[in-house]
């Protein structure tokens, strides 16, 4: 609903209903699986999310235990979304760099 992806043409459906209509429609075409984690319900399919941040580019930044960001120059200034996924040992000192966002 914030990004306004919800498009009613005659505007009678209220936008959760319309929302979980779509979130349906996606399941059923296999962008979302059940995940396997107990706390997360669906998680988008592994090559739905690889083109999803391919086509995103610089927009998005995602922070993880797995990234190593010390090498790399990133664009805080343009990223839209950012998602922060469990760090675990002094992976916060990236987080002072997000000051620079601009359009979060």
């Amino acid at each position: 609903m914030a990004e306004g992806f919800l498009l009613q043409p005659n505007g009678n459906k209220a936008m959760e209903i319309l929302g979980h209509q779509y979130f349906e429609e996606l399941k059923l075409r296999s962008f979302f699986q059940h995940s396997m984690n107990v706390d997360v319900r669906y998680t988008m399919h592994d090559l739905i999310n690889d083109l999803a941040t391919s086509v995103a580019g610089d927009l998005v930044f995602r922070l993880d235990d797995e990234m190593d960001s010390s090498d790399k120059k990133q664009s805080f200034e343009n990223f839209r979304q950012f998602s922060l996924v469990g760090l675990r040992g002094g992976s916060y000192r990236m987080l002072n760099e997000l000051q620079r966002a601009r359009c979060l």
